[in-house]
């Protein structure tokens, strides 16, 4: 009896997150890629941020994001 595998694509619901004190929607090439890269390869960006480097503001846009 063989098994067959059948790969099947889901796209997922995807957020980026740019940690950054120097960083704004301009100069966020890396964040950016990523959006483009997402989206490209078939997946939704749900949302993107860019936060300074402070644990607690890092904290609240992760914890938004699961609730």
């Amino acid at each position: 009896m063989g098994h067959s595998k059948t790969d099947v694509f889901v796209p997922l619901n995807l957020a980026v997150l740019t940690v950054s004190d120097t960083r704004n929607e301009e100069t966020d090439t890396s964040g950016q890629m990523l959006v483009e890269r997402l989206q490209s390869a078939g997946h939704t960006l749900s949302d993107k941020k860019i936060v300074i480097d402070d644990i607690y503001k890092i904290r609240a846009i992760t914890s938004q994001w699961i609730a």
